[in-house]
C-alpha cells in the first residue's frame, strides 16, 4: 500500500505551516552566528610615528609580566558594555576568542618588547628556574565600552624585583579612547589602543626604575 503525504496531513494548510516552521528554524540558526574578537598589539610603524613619547633603550633586564587580574564581570567570553554606573550589557553574539586575561597579558608583553627593545620578557606563570629582575603586577579595574562610542581602561599596577621587594608602589592609570564606528570591531580596536597607552606609561616607569637601580 502506497502512503502519500496528504494521507498524513489531509489539510494542506497544516503541511504548509510545518514547512514554514522549518524555514523559520533555519533562519534563526543563521541569525545566531557568533563573532569572535582579539586585542591587537602595537606595530613598529605605530611606535615609530608616535612623536609625543620618546623611550630610550633600557638594559635588557628579565621582566615578568603578570599576574594580570580581572574583576569577575570581565571573566566571561562575551564582550561587555557599560550602560551606566550600575548596568552592564553582555552581547552573546560577540565574544572574545580566548580568555581575556590571557589576551591582555600577551598584548602587554608584545607592546613592551617593542617599546623596550627587549626580548627577555616572560608571561606569568614562568618557570621557577627563571630568575626575573622585574615583575609587573596588574589589577584591571575597568576594561569595557561605555555605550557612548568610547572605551576605558583603569588599572592599578606596581613593579617589584625578583625578591618581591616593591620598586614602584601601586599606581593607578586611567585611559579613555573614542572609536568612530558603532560596532564591536571598532570597540575592540579602541580597547587595544588603551593598552598601547598603558604600555607606554609602564615602559617609561621601567626605564626610570632601571636608571635608579644603576646609580
Amino acid at each position: 500500500m502506497t502512503m502519500r503525504i496528504k494521507d498524513f496531513y489531509p489539510d494542506r494548510s497544516g503541511w504548509l505551516v510545518i514547512m514554514a516552521m522549518g524555514l523559520g528554524l533555519v533562519s534563526c540558526s543563521r541569525s545566531a552566528e557568533i563573532c569572535y574578537y582579539q586585542l591587537s598589539a602595537m606595530t613598529r610603524e605605530t611606535t615609530a610615528t608616535a612623536a609625543d613619547i620618546s623611550l630610550n633603550k633600557v638594559q635588557p633586564a628579565v621582566i615578568g609580566i603578570g599576574p594580570v587580574r580581572l574583576p569577575e564581570y570581565l571573566q566571561r567570553p562575551q564582550l561587555v558594555t557599560r550602560l551606566d554606573s550600575n548596568r552592564l550589557q553582555l552581547t552573546d553574539g560577540h565574544r572574545w576568542a580566548e580568555p581575556l586575561a590571557d589576551n591582555i597579558t600577551r598584548v602587554i608583553r608584545e607592546n613592551l618588547t617593542l617599546l623596550l627593545e627587549n626580548n627577555r620578557l616572560h608571561r606569568y606563570p614562568w618557570q621557577r628556574s627563571l630568575a626575573v629582575d622585574r615583575q609587573l603586577i596588574i589589577d584591571i579595574m575597568h576594561f569595557e565600552g561605555d555605550g557612548d562610542r568610547s572605551v576605558q581602561l583603569v588599572a592599578v599596577w606596581q613593579i617589584k624585583n625578583g625578591q618581591g621587594e616593591v620598586l614602584l608602589p601601586p599606581k593607578r592609570s586611567s585611559f579613555q579612547v573614542p572609536y568612530p564606528s558603532l560596532n564591536y570591531s571598532g570597540q575592540t580596536g579602541a580597547l587595544s589602543e588603551t593598552l598601547s597607552l598603558f604600555c607606554r606609561e609602564v615602559a617609561e616607569e621601567l626605564r626610570l626604575v632601571d636608571e635608579q637601580m644603576t646609580r
